[in-house]
């Protein structure tokens, strides 16, 4: 029951070691970050509105601190906002996955001591991946808007902890429900402008900097994602090569100089995504995990600064 987006994030540390050429600053400080599954997009940079009103998605609160979830909220299928907060004072992973009706939380954490194979086969769809917050270093806050069928999710945190533990096994497991659809669905929020990921880039639009909402989509032929980092004194491929050694000798990603701030988890060819993100002053980053470290060693890497 790992979840597969810290292991891509381990791999592409090792990738940027290699990475030759890469002019990258860092990633800036806190930031809020919202996204919902849509339509693939037109590429726009200007205003966009919904083509239908609707209400908004219901909502989902998630509190990490360690090493416990507090987690309220049983929304109905389909867009979803997951409310998500960072209280600690180590960085926390927000994944998610679905297990099979009837299966509890303390029948998946009697799983996880038998080991990932027994977890894995309490899972609905194991080879799935499903869009979450993803990491987020201390004090960080998010909203992230993604489509969610009907069932019971259970979060975690797979992240190292001292002395090689993860952070699952020291308590950083929770759970909450969907039910069923509701009648009638939420819309997608205005944008400002379009994140594009492409096989070989990320194209930011003008102004990102300055915050918003922003559609972003998918034009490539592979899977893609978009992941922010906020990086201390440090350049993109050193910091992830820090996260990489992180999860190889099992210690906290704290001590890397830089903070993991989530972002929109892996869009298919053709998907897009909404991310209404807010910058304070300092030197951000942004990748694509997928690939295992071939997306950042591809071009889908960069980085701006807020001033």
């Amino acid at each position: 029951m790992t979840n597969s987006a810290q292991r891509r994030i381990a791999a592409i540390g090792l990738a940027g070691i290699t990475a030759a050429a890469l002019a990258l600053a860092g990633c800036g400080s806190t930031g809020t970050t919202s996204t919902s599954a849509s339509p693939s997009g037109t590429g726009s940079t200007g205003d966009s509105a919904p083509a239908d009103s609707g209400p908004a998605p219901e909502v989902v609160r998630i509190l990490a601190s360690e090493w416990t979830y507090t987690i309220t909220g049983s929304p109905h299928a389909g867009l979803v906002e997951l409310q998500v907060s960072n209280l600690g004072a180590v960085t926390h992973e927000f994944g998610l996955v679905r297990v099979r009706d009837g299966v509890t939380l303390s029948q998946v954490k009697k799983a996880l001591g038998r080991g990932e194979a027994a977890a894995r086969a309490l899972q609905a769809d194991p080879d799935t991946e499903i869009t979450s917050p993803g990491i987020a270093g201390p004090q960080v806050n998010e909203q992230v808007v993604v489509p969610l069928v009907a069932g019971h999710y259970i979060v975690t945190s797979y992240l190292p902890d001292s002395g090689r533990r993860s952070q699952v096994d020291r308590g950083m497991i929770g759970e909450f429900t969907v039910q069923d659809a509701a009648a009638t669905a939420p819309t997608p929020p205005q944008t400002v402008g379009t994140v594009t990921l492409t096989d070989d880039a990320i194209t930011i639009p003008a102004g990102f900097d300055n915050g918003g909402t922003f559609e972003v989509t998918n034009t490539g032929t592979k899977p893609h994602d978009l992941s922010l980092a906020h990086l201390r004194g440090a350049p993109l491929p050193e910091y992830f090569r820090c996260v990489a050694q992180s999860y190889a000798k099992g210690t906290r990603l704290d001590d890397c100089p830089g903070v993991l701030q989530g972002g929109v988890g892996t869009l298919q060819p053709g998907e897009s995504a909404y991310l209404t993100a807010v910058f304070g002053p300092g030197e951000f980053g942004y990748v694509s995990t997928q690939g295992g470290g071939a997306d950042f060693q591809a071009g889908l890497n960069g980085t701006f600064t807020k001033s």
